[in-house]
């Protein structure tokens, strides 16, 4: 397998690789692998990869409009969603089960510009780069070195090496705390 690697600022370029592969990003929080939400084959890939359990869904990286045709939303979860928060919330519609467990997806909207332009035109699925337990990889040349090969397409570009605060919206429990936690936690406590 060929793999292009390419810079964030020149990625919108391999959109039609990114929706038909496997792609390595960098999220605003950390970098992430994931694939277009209805590429089965490709998520099926990605537990592979990664030697994940299939009963541990991924989360979608998606735009604001994704979320509110698939998942319940209320001001609440849009603050959080737009606080970067990672919400479990329950859907409206069937999503593919690598991607909900009891009738629940784990959605976060993208915040950098780049990733942002490809998640307007389909979401993506999104976890951390390891093997399941294992640090994650979070430098573009360690990324470069063990995947080029294994994925499709890897952008390159800035992340906070943080990944997201994962929130149980129904319970409004923090499930994960990552980037911007303290802010969170101080909205959760006002709800």
């Amino acid at each position: 397998m060929k793999t292009i690697v390419c810079k964030d600022t020149d990625s919108f370029k391999y959109l039609n690789s990114i929706k038909n592969g496997i792609v390595i990003y960098p999220a605003d929080t950390i970098y992430g692998i994931g694939a277009s939400i209805f590429n089965t084959y490709a998520n099926k890939k990605i537990f592979k990869i990664k030697r994940r359990d299939l009963s541990n869904p991924l989360i979608v990286l998606c735009s604001l409009d994704f979320i509110l045709k698939s998942a319940y939303v209320d001001e609440e979860a849009l603050n959080l969603l737009n606080l970067g928060a990672t919400l479990i919330l329950k859907n409206k519609i069937n999503l593919p089960f690598y991607v909900s467990k009891d009738g629940k997806t784990a959605y976060r909207l993208a915040f950098g510009p780049y990733i942002k332009k490809i998640v307007e035109r389909f979401a993506l699925t999104s976890t951390s780069v390891n093997i399941s337990k294992k640090q994650p990889i979070n430098n573009s040349k360690e990324l470069i070195k063990y995947y080029f090969g294994i994925v499709d397409v890897i952008i390159t570009g800035k992340t906070k090496n943080t990944a997201s605060t994962i929130v149980d919206f129904e319970n409004k429990v923090i499930l994960r705390e990552g980037d911007r936690a303290e802010t969170i936690k101080d909205f959760l406590g006002g709800l």
